[in-house]
């Protein structure tokens, strides 16, 4: 049997705050909240946390909830619901950032949320024999998007 483990790891330092071994069966975002609940109690006097960063497999309201309720500013990839694929594809405007990337952004209240939130879109030019990062959307040829 695999292990899936879950880990707390302060930035810039070399080593890890606070851990969970979990089954490799087990749903990601399973326990998360408890989780970071016991590492925030761990968490060393005169230390901040400046992002919290997860996958897609953390987009849920309630572990959202919970790190705004703490004001942890966070970044989660979102899932990629047909919803989300519309909301990207539609999107006007863009910042271009390089030849490569270009960001932009939408609001949206999903359905189980509290309430709204902001969705940043990395829209990338896809490149002949390179390996893009985000997903291909068919209303939008040449690029791949991911939100988070």
């Amino acid at each position: 049997m695999s292990h899936h483990p879950i880990l707390a790891v302060l930035a810039e330092a070399p080593f890890i705050l606070h851990g969970w071994l979990r089954s490799g069966n087990t749903e990601a975002a399973r326990g998360v909240v408890p989780f970071l609940q016991e590492a925030l109690v761990l968490l060393p006097e005169g230390m901040w946390i400046r992002c919290v960063r997860v996958d897609s497999g953390f987009f849920e309201e309630a572990i959202l909830s919970f790190l705004e309720e703490r004001k942890l500013p966070y970044l989660v990839v979102a899932r990629m619901t047909s919803t989300l694929q519309r909301r990207c594809a539609g999107l006007k405007d863009w910042t271009v950032l390089d030849d490569r990337y270009a960001v932009g952004e939408f609001t949206v209240q999903l359905f189980g949320w509290s309430k709204a939130r902001r969705l940043v879109v990395l829209r990338e030019r896809v490149r002949e024999g390179q390996d893009a990062v985000g997903r291909r959307l068919r209303d939008v040829p040449g690029y791949t998007s991911g939100c988070g």
